[in-house]
Order: structure tokens, then C-alpha cells, then sequence
């Protein structure tokens, strides 16, 4: 709905839809999807850092994942996180998570 659509916008954070629609690509194996995707979040503005918060929320809630794929997943978000805390907040980073979480 817009007041959901709103609410994401005034906190600034990438919609769950959004990344749910990345998550899925890397879960079909389908890189070119979850990049297109990811490079629509980054170019609308949203850091690294709350690109991969979001990440890890909507892989943690997700009922299309088995638990042992949502592992896996959650294992690379944080190794993903560690970097981007210690100031490596690259797209390229991100970019490699999706790639890692396409072989995942």
C-alpha cells in the first residue's frame, strides 16, 4: 500500500519487496535479476549499510527458504556486514554477496 510505500521512504530504508525480489533471484541462480535489482537500490541512494540490514531481516522472515538455505544466506550477510562495518561500504561488496548467495 502507499502508506507502507510512504513509511519506507520517511525512515529510508530499501523496501522488503525489493529485496525479497533479490533474494529470490539468487535462490533461482539468477544473477543478472538480483543485480538489476540491487543496482535500482543503489541508485536510488540507499547506503550498503541499510541495503544489508534489510537483507538479513527479510531472509530471516522469509517462508520461500528452506532453514538450511536461510542459514547459509544469513552466514554470507554477515560476513557481508563485518566488511561494510569495518568501512569497506562498497556496491562491489553487495555485488559479491549476491553472487555468493546465487552459488549459496
Amino acid at each position: 500500500s502507499s502508506r507502507v510505500d510512504n513509511l519506507f521512504k520517511v525512515c529510508d530504508q530499501p523496501h522488503p519487496m525489493v529485496v525479497k525480489e533479490i533474494i529470490d533471484a539468487c535462490a533461482s541462480r539468477d544473477f543478472d535479476r538480483a543485480h538489476s535489482r540491487l543496482d535500482f537500490l543503489i541508485t536510488k541512494g540507499y547506503s550498503a549499510p541499510d541495503i544489508i540490514s534489510t537483507f538479513f531481516k527479510c531472509v530471516r522472515s522469509s517462508a520461500e527458504l528452506d532453514e538450511r538455505t536461510q542459514l547459509d544466506y544469513v552466514k554470507e550477510i554477515g560476513v557481508t556486514h563485518m566488511r561494510i562495518v569495518e568501512g569497506v561500504a562498497s556496491p562491489l561488496q553487495l555485488s559479491s554477496l549476491i553472487a555468493r548467495l546465487c552459488r549459496a
